[in-house]
């Protein structure tokens, strides 16, 4: 028996294909009434592969070792099977397939999280179990301590006499690699407690993914409503139109390298313009800078909204569902030649489109709870004064709500897992890294602990109608396996919220806090969420404008935070 590592490299077809032949009224893989890409791709398949298939309810192993097969790494190398059913779908006009292929194309992990079909929570159930969580609290605490001399090194002039002596204690580099095996050994444990849930993850009641999940979703989406799904093929760009009408598909074909080369352009913008943020003359430092990006999103525009502008012009809210790198773009700052995107439609995002219906269902339950404003959390540290305005931004947000805020020594993780449960908002204004080397490790430093990806994993916010994370990169994910996101916005969700509300790139202090104070304000005024961070956007770009601070219209101050899931009203 080969072990389930070996079954990467091998030509096991694709389980969400496989599925569909497994059922006793279903042909079987290689039969002629089979459709042509499906018989093209398992004539493909070793003998002993199919037979391991067609078996695998007789085998223990593989009946407790599958689920865990849907993971990531399982599908990254099946996306072409999935590529050639697509590119075949549009080719014979069956645009509804086709998006059933794209959908199934993503790796469905996070979808079978939402839909709790695989719970991933740490808990103690015997012994061992317990035996594995004390390793693991053992290795997260020595994680985070090594963790702080990696990345607190840089900044050593404003840290406490505690922090420089533990710095002090063992040089930077020896405490990477620390830190990264004790990563590589928590990723290791927590493995092995997937592996003993496995067992239950099969024998319990999953409801399953359907072809209707995307068959029934276009009908219900409300008037003036559209929503787009890219995909990448090749060098080819997919752009799915979905709106009450039906599905639409446009091609642009060889559109990739340029697409690749503009969002390279782009990041080296952002970067310059952090950078001129924190020159001492910053309207200087800008110059040229605002110019050049419009250029650059004007060019973005061209390639990823202009094609469909006809759907655009219809509609007053827009969902995005990118792909691969369009992950990392802000498609409410493209600009169409006059003005940015969101000057004229509310936008929102999703990482699949099969997730719309499960964010929205969220939403309606956290209205029907009636919870109090009040109950919300709202989380701010200043990060011993480098982020001067986080704690200003957390007072104010928790003014608006009613509640109290938790500041600095007081804005501890642990508040997460008291009060959690029963808070509509959680507002959360502190310093963020993104990992992109290990992004189950990207964290936000919290007055107790670093609050990792793991850890937010283990949340339970069942009331949770609005994570807003106001620190730096929360947004950001890398993308593996077949377009599966992995950061901390996976976290949350899976934890029950509804909406995210994160951030792309490294945020300017001042600017976030001010443009939250118009969020919330336009947020409790009635307006849905969406509506709400529009409003505030085009708000804080009209202040802008009108401002001896004129170079603040860059997006970089103001486009970093997406909203991401439900879009509707908060309670």
């Amino acid at each position: 028996m080969k072990p389930a590592s070996s079954w990467k490299r091998g030509a096991l077809w694709p389980w969400h294909l496989l599925c569909d032949y497994n059922r006793p009224s279903s042909t079987l893989p290689g039969d002629s009434s089979m459709p042509a890409y499906a018989r093209l791709n398992m004539s493909r398949t070793p003998l002993p592969s199919r037979r391991l298939y067609h078996n695998w309810r007789e085998r223990p192993f593989y009946r407790h070792v599958l689920p865990l097969l849907q993971r990531t790494s399982f599908l990254e190398d099946k996306g072409n099977i999935y590529q050639r059913a697509i590119i075949l779908a549009i080719k014979r006009d069956n645009k509804d397939q086709a998006l059933i292929y794209v959908e199934k194309a993503k790796s469905r992990v996070i979808g079978d999280y939402l839909r709790n079909n695989i719970d991933i929570r740490l808990r103690a159930g015997d012994k061992a179990g317990e035996s594995i969580l004390e390793d693991l609290a053992k290795l997260r605490e020595e994680q985070a301590w090594y963790s702080s001399i990696v990345y607190e090194a840089e900044n050593e002039a404003n840290l406490s006499d505690t922090a420089i002596m533990r710095i002090r204690a063992i040089a930077p580099a020896q405490a990477r690699k620390e830190m990264q095996l004790r990563e590589r050994r928590i990723e290791h444990l927590l493995e092995q407690m997937q592996l003993r849930l496995a067992g239950d993850l099969v024998s319990r009641q999953r409801s399953s993914w359907t072809n209707s999940i995307v068959t029934t979703l276009w009908p219900k989406l409300d008037q003036g409503t559209a929503m787009l799904e890219y995909y990448i093929a090749e060098q080819d760009l997919y752009i799915f139109q979905l709106t009450r009408e039906g599905i639409d598909i446009h091609v642009a074909q060889g559109a990739i390298p340029k697409l690749e080369r503009l969002h390279a352009l782009w990041h080296v913008n952002l970067d310059l313009a952090a950078q001129a943020a924190g020159a001492p003359d910053p309207a200087q430092s800008f110059a040229g800078l605002e110019e050049n990006s419009l250029g650059l999103l004007q060019k973005l525009y061209d390639l990823l909204l202009r094609p469909v502008s006809h759907v655009l012009a219809s509609c007053e809210h827009l969902i995005v569902v990118p792909y691969g790198m369009l992950h990392y773009l802000p498609f409410h700052c493209l600009y169409d030649g006059t003005q940015y995107v969101v000057e004229r439609l509310n936008i929102s995002y999703l990482p699949a489109a099969a997730l719309w219906e499960i964010c929205r269902q969220r939403g309606e339950r956290v209205e029907t709870r009636k919870a109090r404003l009040s109950d919300s959390l709202v989380l701010g540290i200043s990060d011993s004064g480098r982020l001067q305005f986080a704690v200003q931004e957390a007072e104010v947000v928790a003014s608006q709500l009613g509640a109290r805020p938790m500041l600095d020594n007081a804005a501890t993780a642990s508040l997460l897992w008291q009060y959690g449960a029963r808070s509509p908002i959680v507002h959360i204004a502190a310093h963020g890294l993104f990992r992109l080397d290990a992004p189950n490790f990207s964290h936000i430093k919290l007055a107790d602990r670093q609050l990792s990806t793991i850890e937010v994993f283990n949340l339970d916010l069942p009331c949770c109608s609005l994570v807003t994370l106001s620190a730096c990169e929360t947004g950001r994910a890398v993308v593996g396996g077949v377009d599966e996101v992995i950061g901390l916005g996976r976290g949350f969700l899976y934890a029950g919220a509804a909406s995210l509300l994160p951030t792309l790139w490294k945020v300017d202090d001042a600017s976030s806090a001010e443009l939250m104070e118009m969020f919330y304000q336009a947020l409790l005024g009635e307006y849905s969420k969406t509506a709400a961070l529009a409003g505030a956007q085009r708000a804080f770009l009209a202040r802008a404008r009108t401002s001896s601070r004129s170079y603040r219209v860059h997006p970089y101050f103001w486009a970093a935070f997406h909203l991401i899931g439900d879009a509707g009203p908060l309670l």
